[in-house]
């Protein structure tokens, strides 16, 4: 979504709006009120800051949460558009996927950043009843330390790059996995 253009898709079949971006905001506040809808997917890509506004004061009238089964988000330097998460349903969202849309680009995302909008995620009981996440590209520079840190552990030397971090009030622990391009995140039992 632009300035210019929304385009919804549906079952593989695309409706876009070049001129009434009211409109589109509309048709998709009924579809996404649909108490009976279940998305196996939902991505949100290329949509720019004062479209997302605009969305979000949509999504905030929706008298429940999304039924979704995997998101993926675009997001480009502030990470706004996780803020998506807080209007699905937590239980069936199964896989959240972060992409950096100008991650090959000139303007990447500062490591803080990064961090402090993960701090947010984390924060999301959609991001706690996940079963994955996956973030990209490689923003993980000071990760491990960070991890380690803040009770994350290597449990096997021959694995430096995944780390152990303790769910407290927990049985469980999320297993980091950490390589030059992604970062996984799996929720795990002792």
């Amino acid at each position: 979504a632009t300035g210019s253009a929304i385009e919804l898709e549906l079952d593989n079949h695309p409706i876009q709006y070049t001129r009434n971006c009211q409109k589109a905001f509309c048709d998709l506040a009924v579809i996404l009120s649909n108490s009976n809808l279940k998305l196996e997917r939902l991505e949100i890509r290329e949509i720019d800051e004062k479209i997302m506004k605009r969305l979000w004061a949509k999504l905030d009238t929706l008298n429940q949460k999304i039924h979704v089964e995997s998101a993926f988000i675009q997001y480009e330097n502030t990470m706004e558009e996780t803020n998506i998460l807080k209007y699905l349903e937590p239980g069936t969202l199964k896989t959240i996927t972060l992409d950096n849309r100008i991650a090959n680009q000139t303007r990447p995302v500062h490591p803080d950043v990064i961090m402090e909008a993960l701090d947010r995620v984390i924060e999301l009981e959609q991001y706690k009843q996940a079963e994955m996440l996956h973030v990209w590209p490689n923003c993980f520079g000071s990760a491990k330390d960070y991890l380690i840190r803040n009770g994350g552990e290597v449990s096997d030397p021959n694995r430096p790059n995944v780390i152990r971090v303790p769910i407290k009030k927990s049985n469980d622990f999320f297993e980091v996995q950490l390589s030059p391009l992604e970062i996984r995140i799996e929720r795990k039992s002792f």
